[in-house]
């Protein structure tokens, strides 16, 4: 978000609006979530991300009051940082035989998210 900030400065210099909040952080999050459900192939749930950003940036653009620069640095810093920290996801495909002794040890609500069998690795 800082550096969607900063973006916005130097483009504007002349612009003395003081930039407060948390939005950018926010997609900073989102961005997080984005890059990380692309490297774990869940590809519609990366598209639902990606399609909420781009609605909040346009709908940003008619607002005054709000930095869209913040939004869209915030967003590209946590695809940054997933990409540079986050671990590598591989499928399990032990889990879907019918006789294996496969444990799946994650709740429900985050195989939801992540998928079936899906597992992080140390880093790859």
């Amino acid at each position: 978000g800082n550096l969607g900030q900063a973006r916005g400065a130097i483009s504007n210099p002349l612009d003395q609006a003081f930039c407060l909040g948390s939005s950018g952080g926010i997609c900073g999050l989102y961005g997080l979530m984005y890059a990380s459900l692309v490297r774990m192939g869940n590809r519609e749930s990366a598209r639902r991300i990606f399609r909420g950003m781009a609605t909040m940036t346009i709908a940003s653009l008619f607002i005054e009051s709000v930095s869209t620069w913040s939004h869209i640095g915030g967003f590209v810093a946590g695809v940054v940082m997933a990409t540079l920290f986050s671990p590598s996801y591989k499928k399990n495909y032990l889990m879907r035989r019918k006789n294996s002794t496969e444990y799946d040890p994650a709740p429900r609500d985050f195989r939801q998210a992540m998928g079936f069998g899906m597992m992080a690795t140390e880093r790859g």
